[in-house]
């Protein structure tokens, strides 16, 4: 993709990105003991280096003819191609575990009850969700009133397409998903905000579609996932977060409010902390390397899934020459 380098270096450079790194093994931290391997695929995925876990596959495809090029020795391919779910569930996982441990016991939090993946139960969860949010099950939620909820979103930064952010003459101004390279978030959290909150209109009917450098132009109103929810006074907030483990302003914000209310009168703690002499003691820190660390760990997970998948092709002349 272009200006990939750029892309990775400015998502690696944001908070929380490289707290995985902090995050020594230790018996009694959950996730905190994982193989070499993924450690490996980790430091270089963080490096912008080429994956070692998928060389020996990928060579052995370019052999039998098939066209490899730099965006399957990154890891990006195996990544693209992954279902994100597991890296979804797997960083919310985290940040609920966080907002459990500082939450009082007369007011928890809890996760959205999505069903079991089958339309009636899908059907019947969204129906029990309805009072807080009709038509999207948050995933994790606090009862009010307000009722506050949060939706976690968890991208990668490294697409080989993506909308420029040019809209059109029907529709008006867009989300742009390819500005990574400037600016932090640039290819995830526009698009995620209008995903989630909606756009509000802009500029008369007439005007030209908006253009984002100047400010200029038009963008037609269209509701989010939560419209329901804010016309009901209820709080949503949006922790967006890629893939690299960079997590967005929303989210150190809400960590930095949780490890203050730990330390307040009527505050409490109930963390894990590890028992390792490197092991963090204190709030902010512990969190802020669990979730970052249960992200990148995830997409570790998912290439060195995708290796051995193209392995098991490889070894059943799955894949032959010239495919």
């Amino acid at each position: 993709m272009p200006r990939r380098e750029a892309t990775r270096f400015v998502s690696c450079s944001q908070a929380g990105a490289g707290a995985f790194l902090v995050r020594l093994p230790d018996v009694s931290v959950r996730g905190s003991i994982i193989s070499s391997t993924d450690v490996r695929t980790e430091c270089q995925r963080r490096l912008g280096l080429y994956v070692s876990c998928l060389s020996v596959v990928l060579d052995a495809c370019e052999a039998r003819g098939m066209r490899i090029t730099q965006h399957d020795r990154l890891g990006d391919a195996a990544i693209n191609a992954a279902n994100a779910t597991h890296r979804h569930n797997e960083g919310l996982h985290a940040i609920y575990t966080a907002l459990r441990c500082a939450a009082p016991a007369t007011n928890p939090v809890r996760l959205g009850d999505k069903g079991n993946g089958t339309p009636g139960t899908k059907a019947e969860a969204a129906r029990r969700h309805a009072h807080l949010n009709d038509g999207h099950i948050p995933d994790i939620y606090r009862l009010g009133p307000p009722h506050v909820l949060y939706e976690w979103k968890c991208y990668t930064p490294f697409r080989p397409h993506g909308a420029l952010g040019h809209g059109s003459s029907r529709c008006g101004g867009a989300a742009s998903t390819t500005d990574g390279h400037s600016f932090a978030f640039g290819n995830t959290l526009e698009a995620l905000r209008a995903l989630v909150f909606g756009r509000v209109a802009r500029g008369a009917p007439t005007d030209p579609p908006l253009n984002r450098r100047t400010g200029v132009g038009r963008v037609d109103a269209a509701s989010g996932d939560y419209h329901d929810a804010l016309e009901k006074g209820n709080l949503v907030h949006l922790l967006a977060t890629e893939s690299t483990g960079a997590l967005s302003r929303g989210v150190i914000v809400l960590l930095k409010a949780l490890a203050k209310s730990t330390k307040g009168p009527s505050g409490h703690d109930s963390t894990p902390y590890g028992d390792g002499r490197a092991s963090p003691r204190s709030f902010f820190p512990h969190h802020l390397a669990a979730i970052s660390s249960a992200i990148v760990r995830a997409d570790a997970l998912a290439i060195r899934n995708n290796a051995a998948a193209v392995s098991f092709s490889l070894s059943h002349s799955l894949i032959g020459s010239g495919v």
